[in-house]
């Protein structure tokens, strides 16, 4: 209820005392006329959210749509092959690349569901570049242990290929708050195969991750939503 009146209070009393008394100090019905415009503008539309500033303002996170399209050409430019202060590392991203594509010949993945696999490219979630460099990575470091924040169709391809290529070598973690996903697509049997920490990131002891070594891998696919006190601010700020 406290909230409510508060609410009541900042939307409808005080932009009215503010116009009174602004008129009252300076006289200047004009100002008055710009602050009802500008009070107009800010009002929420049937739908749409209350925003402190109109879209398009300096403060706020919605570009004026006529200043970038006066600077369309700089701001759609092609992408510069370098940047400033980055070392892109390009030669060895690409002798990388070479290297992920000699595992390529040994996937067989399906494209469709099958008992023999966990894992299956049509999905609507982790589809094919996903899996197979995910895939390629798992071959190349090969991994002691994984640590996955988030779960599903990741998680199987992580399973099925520590199932063929490392006789289910490699300890795998499943950071997953809900789990609905990967419980309806690993098999009879294979809780015993992993860990799942049935709760959020940020609940998650920091120290869980101290085990992680060389080659060994974080693998995140959360929210990717930045907010206070979310997961990708929890990974991003303490975690890493």
């Amino acid at each position: 209820m406290l909230i409510k009146l508060l609410r009541c209070l900042a939307r409808r009393v005080i932009p009215r005392v503010f116009k009174r008394r602004l008129k009252d100090l300076l006289g200047v019905t004009e100002l008055e006329n710009r602050l009802e415009v500008e009070l107009k503008r800010t009002q929420p539309s049937e739908g749409s959210p209350m925003t402190w500033v109109p879209p398009g303002h300096y403060y706020s996170p919605i570009p004026n749509i006529g200043e970038i399209e006066a600077n369309e050409a700089a701001i759609f430019a092609p992408p510069p092959r370098t940047l400033p202060g980055i070392a892109l590392n390009e030669p060895d991203q690409l002798e990388l690349l070479e290297a992920l594509a000699e595992y390529y010949e040994d996937l067989d993945f399906p494209a469709k569901r099958e008992a023999a696999r966990r894992y299956f490219y049509d999905n609507d979630h982790y589809s094919y570049s996903d899996a197979i460099f995910l895939y390629g990575m798992i071959r190349r470091l090969r991994p002691r242990r994984i640590i996955e924040v988030g779960s599903g169709f990741s998680s199987c391809v992580i399973l099925d290929t520590s199932e063929r290529h490392f006789d289910y070598g490699i300890d795998c973690t499943f950071i997953e708050p809900h789990p609905d996903r990967l419980i309806g697509l690993i098999r009879e049997g294979d809780r015993d195969r992993f860990e799942l920490l049935e709760k959020r990131v940020q609940d998650v002891e920091l120290k869980r991750f101290l085990c992680l070594r060389e080659n060994d891998i974080l693998f995140v696919d959360s929210t990717h939503v930045s907010k206070t006190h979310s997961d990708v601010n929890h990974l991003c700020f303490e975690v890493l």
